[in-house]
């Protein structure tokens, strides 16, 4: 009975310590807001702070510092939950001209027959950066060690994201955040200046190995590789197999961050080259973004060149503000998503913001901006507020 009982408590203490060993976690965010644009109504916006998504994590330690690890990751918005997907209703018409023998009869007046076809497709103008699939903010699993660095297979942050340094991400107002000079946006040429240029998304790249290095001397590298499949990186997929890989350098030294990320091909057929940098200062925190970009074998021929610049400060004990201003050059459908006739020769944005944390997960936040395109009926104003919350 002794040596039972012993055996018992022997194999409860290995199962505890195995459950110890792993663990999973569910985090999220939910952001809703407000916000009035030019020719737009006051409507609901989400996303405007913060990406609301939910996440699950999980990490297994495997003994000797290693560690297994994953993360599935779902974007939505906050105000109708849904991921991109909408229905679109397409109206056909067919015409049987005069004289068509129909049952042996011919016709004596053309016939006109409509046919009206609803489907659900993905909503190109507000899809997820990763697409509408369950998993489009991450889907991942890989390998970790301090003193190796970490490999992570499947959809992940492009290396080029994780570089770019702004005072508030890619969020504030719809039309002048960060996305609008930055390489996140449409830069896949359809026509001239319409909106028929998908994302280039550098945000996410799908089918790719990812490494991490450990910091050496505040030195750190990273690399990309994506494997030639069906490039599906984007809400509007497309039939060529391709591929493509970036590398980047982060340093670090006390308040100061520099980094760099060269991007070949990880947006279909686009080129990126990024230089940032961010210094804190304790009263203000300043950001600068500068690249240069490419899209090959497109008769669009887009060179671009981009800045954006910033800074952030706090304000009281609960309180931040924001600002940045950029430019993009040479923007044709490359950065640019207004639509019209015309290809403006450069975009600017101005973005400004306040934060106000209520607790360590509940922030209310309010956002102005002005987008630029160099031509005037297209240049728009943001006004918009909202609250998020961490979980």
């Amino acid at each position: 009975m002794k040596k039972s009982l012993l055996a018992l408590a022997a194999l409860s203490a290995i199962a505890g310590a195995a459950s110890a060993q792993s663990s999973v976690t569910i985090s999220g965010v939910i952001d809703v807001g407000l916000e009035k644009s030019t020719a737009t109504a006051l409507q609901m916006a989400a996303s405007k702070m913060a990406t609301s998504n939910l996440t699950f994590k999980g990490v297994e330690d495997l003994g000797n510092g290693w560690k297994a690890g994953f993360t599935l990751s779902h974007e939505f918005t906050g105000d109708n939950g849904d991921s991109g997907a909408n229905a679109v209703t397409s109206t056909s018409t067919t015409t049987i001209p005069t004289g068509t023998v129909i049952n042996g009869t011919a016709t004596t007046a053309p016939i006109t027959a409509t046919t009206t076809t609803t489907t659900t497709t993905p909503n190109t103008a507000a899809a997820p950066a990763g697409g509408t699939g369950f998993g489009n903010f991450g889907s991942w699993v890989g390998l970790s060690n301090a003193s190796y660095g970490s490999l992570d297979v499947g959809t992940v942050f492009t290396t080029t994201f994780k570089n770019h340094q702004t005072p508030n991400g890619t969020k504030g107002g719809s039309n002048s955040n960060a996305y609008k000079v930055l390489a996140f946006d449409a830069c896949d040429p359809g026509a001239a200046g319409t909106a028929a240029a998908t994302s280039c998304a550098h945000v996410f790249s799908r089918n790719t190995v990812q490494y991490n290095s450990p910091s050496i001397g505040g030195l750190s590298a990273s690399l990309d590789v994506v494997f030639p499949e069906t490039f599906v990186n984007t809400p509007n997929p497309t039939t060529t197999p391709e591929h493509g890989h970036t590398f980047g350098l982060k340093y670090v030294a006390g308040p100061v961050d520099v980094r760099t990320a060269v991007d070949r091909g990880l947006g279909k057929d686009k080129d990126l080259v990024l230089l940032s940098a961010s210094v804190d200062l304790g009263a203000v925190k300043l950001f600068a973004n500068f690249e240069n970009g490419q899209v090959r074998a497109s008769a669009a021929a887009t060179k671009t060149s981009a800045y954006l610049v910033g800074l952030r400060a706090p304000i009281g004990a609960a309180g931040s503000i924001w600002a940045h201003i950029g430019t993009a050059a040479e923007a044709s459908t490359y950065i640019d998503t207004t639509g019209g006739a015309t290809v403006p020769s450069n975009v600017s944005v101005l973005g400004l913001g306040y934060q106000h944390k209520l607790s360590a997960r509940t922030s209310l936040y309010g956002n102005y901006g002005t987008y630029k395109n160099g031509d005037s009926a297209k240049d728009k104003t943001d006004v918009g507020f909202g609250v998020a919350h961490t979980f």
